[in-house]
């Protein structure tokens, strides 16, 4: 579970705006703002958890960086993690899936 505290860390050490965090999460800034000003440990909604994990891989890899992951707290590197592995377990399914129709039409 990510806070209201995580998603400012999170900002800062992926060195980002408040502009440039709202728009790769589909937010408006207004709406970014209230997120981080909101109680420290009030909990985030799963759909900006899952938000904020997409931005935080998706840096690391823009900026050919995985050790982005290393300097958050290792519970929310865990939570990141869980995530990415899905997202890979899924490409590469989709891949196996592709490779085979290949087969069979040859």
């Amino acid at each position: 579970m990510m806070y209201a505290n995580d998603l400012v860390a999170i900002r800062e050490k992926l060195e980002i705006t408040q502009i440039t965090m709202a728009e790769r999460m589909g937010l408006s800034v207004r709406a970014l703002q209230d997120l981080e000003s909101t109680t420290r440990r009030s909990s985030l909604r799963r759909m900006h958890e899952k938000a904020i994990k997409y931005v935080v891989i998706e840096y690391a890899i823009e900026r050919k960086n995985p050790d982005l992951l290393g300097t958050l707290r290792p519970d929310l590197q865990n939570l990141i993690m869980d995530d990415f592995a899905q997202m890979m377990m899924r490409v590469a399914n989709l891949e196996n899936e592709k490779s085979n129709t290949s087969l069979r039409a040859a």
